[in-house]
């Protein structure tokens, strides 16, 4: 799930696809269709973002994500494929206790984070943290689809943010399978 996300996230930035927006609050209801048309997708675009965002997305199954962040959305043809909310930067420690609160607000398995977490804190400890040491850091997957089938597989991880004074970033993912075509 977090090469797909960071396929995804790659994507975005490489292609130059991202027609950042200037909004600074979203709100979609995406409780019955993930089609692009729910997220005012920009035309001739497979993929943007928006920066410095309140975001609310209401998912299938009553489900609702409430946050602030950057969000990235891609899509494939006239449906959207992922969407992901990065948190603002923040210490190791803040990240991953925000990571392991929406791991179990959307019933990932937080295992990897925690050992990662370990990892990093024997790091501190012996006085040798790498604060770009973010392997391993996501939830263990898949995950049941929120709602049910058609709807998103969850996965949350905590990335490197390239400034060691706030050396962390939680992020959710939201990434809606290929249907079959049988």
């Amino acid at each position: 799930m977090r090469r797909i996300a960071a396929v995804t996230l790659a994507v975005a930035v490489a292609v130059g696809c991202s027609a950042t927006e200037e909004a600074k609050a979203i709100d979609w209801d995406l409780s019955d269709s993930h089609a692009t048309d729910r997220v005012d997708f920009p035309g001739g675009t497979t993929a943007f973002q928006r920066e410095d965002t309140d975001v609310t997305i209401r998912l299938p199954g009553g489900k609702t994500f409430d946050g602030h962040g950057t969000v990235f959305v891609s899509r494939e043809g006239d449906r959207i494929r992922d969407i992901r909310v990065q948190f603002p930067k923040e210490g190791t420690d803040q990240a991953y206790e925000r990571a392991v609160e929406l791991a179990h607000v959307w019933d990932v398995d937080p295992a990897n984070l925690d050992q990662w977490h370990d990892r990093r804190l024997a790091q501190r400890k012996a006085g040798d943290e790498d604060l770009t040491d973010t392997f391993g850091a996501e939830t263990g997957g898949p995950t049941d689809p929120v709602g049910g089938p058609g709807g998103p597989l969850v996965s949350v991880e905590v990335l490197y943010s390239f400034d060691d004074s706030a050396p962390a970033i939680a992020a959710i993912a939201f990434f809606w399978p290929r249907e079959s075509s049988s």
